[in-house]
């Protein structure tokens, strides 16, 4: 199983900050910026929203590689700069007026200063999520070996999956500890959607207060409206050929959603047990329908790996990189990848799970519910 959470998790380690009140809630505070080379190009300004999305606020053109934004903020959030056209950017956090100075060859390596809460943010950063993001990607150099053997690959995947199952447990370790800081409110985005519940209480009550955790309680919320039970959302759509394809379409059968991606490793590893579950359930009123969750640029390597395994029933494709275009995977509050969502022919959810356990858990209600 890879969820979302698990994908992204060394780039949301960021700093330790302390959550302080802001003396400037409500207050303009400037940001002011000099990137060499960066010469007259855009400037964006974006801010972290509690759903964990970064968000355009302002943008400007640079006058001879300065720039300078004015912002009001509401609470304690991350922001980035970045220019047009240029890798990276520069993160930080809005406590004070800050300053920003770097060079166009290495956005990100950019200088803040003014905010104590961003030098306590770089210095978590260099302290632990920079070592361990150099492990990975070692690691990663590694495994891209043409000559690589099996065993050894596997071995690599474990030590991969270590370094981010340790730099989870520290996290866990720094929101227990630390239940009013910022940094602890950050980490919580990062654990997954049952760990972050869990650790909610953990806050302090002043954090509580802050929107990125009644985000979490809505999710939570909305994640319980189409749990086992529940009626199942309804969508019409096109699949992978251009056909359309809606869910009431096949009131009567049990429809199982499978929730995959190409650049989900255990979703490829599960095909072949999906694939003889389909062939054993052809014909009996059961409607297999694969939900591909992968970015646009990706289309032609996801309908080659369709076609060279063998999936023969439909697959809706859901584009990751365009939250106009991911309706089904977000109407189903589909986070870990691979999924099952088992339909019954009333049209509610009997069933859903993650992973190989997922699966055989539907197959067998299946198995009770068809002859």
């Amino acid at each position: 199983m890879k969820t979302l959470s698990q994908k992204t998790f060394l780039l949301l380690l960021l700093a330790a900050v302390v959550f302080a009140p802001l003396c400037c809630f409500g207050q303009d505070l400037t940001v002011e910026g000099k990137i060499a080379g960066i010469g007259n190009k855009k400037v964006y300004l974006f801010v972290r929203d509690a759903h964990n999305q970064d968000m355009l606020l302002d943008s400007t053109v640079a006058a001879k590689d300065s720039f300078a934004f004015t912002h009001k903020p509401e609470e304690l959030s991350l922001y980035s700069v970045t220019v047009d056209s240029m890798p990276g950017g520069v993160r930080f956090i809005l406590d004070n007026n800050v300053q920003i100075e770097g060079d166009s060859k290495a956005i990100w390596e950019s200088s803040v200063t003014g905010s104590r809460l961003t030098d306590e943010f770089n210095n978590y950063d260099k302290q632990f999520t920079v070592p361990a993001r150099q492990k990975l990607i070692a690691l990663s150099s590694s495994m891209r070996d043409p000559n690589l053997n099996p065993d050894k690959k596997e071995e690599f995947e474990k030590q991969q999956q270590d370094i981010v199952d340790a730099e989870r447990l520290r996290a866990e370790k720094y929101i227990s500890e630390h239940p009013d800081s910022f940094l602890s409110l950050l980490f919580l985005q990062s654990l997954g959607k049952e760990k972050s519940r869990q650790m909610l209480v953990t806050l302090s009550l002043e954090l509580q207060k802050h929107s990125i955790v009644k985000a979490i309680q809505e999710e939570a919320q909305l994640e319980a409206s189409v749990s086992a039970g529940k009626p199942a959302p309804g969508f019409t759509v096109q699949d992978m050929k251009g056909n359309a394809v809606s869910l009431a379409d096949y009131r009567g059968q049990y429809v199982l959603l499978d929730f995959w991606g190409s650049w989900c490793g255990p979703c490829i590893k599960l095909i072949p047990e999906t694939k003889a579950a389909y062939e054993r359930y052809k014909g009996k009123k059961v409607q297999f329908m694969g939900i591909a969750y992968d970015e646009e640029k990706d289309r032609a390597k996801l309908s080659g790996m369709i076609e060279k395994h063998g999936m023969a029933w439909p697959q809706i494709f859901q584009d990751m990189s365009d939250e106009s275009k991911k309706g089904v995977v977000r109407s189903y509050r589909v986070t870990s990848f691979p999924s099952v969502i088992l339909i019954n022919p009333q049209g509610n959810i009997v069933y859903r799970g993650i992973g190989q356990d997922g699966l055989v858990e539907a197959l067998k209600v299946l198995d009770k519910e068809v002859n």
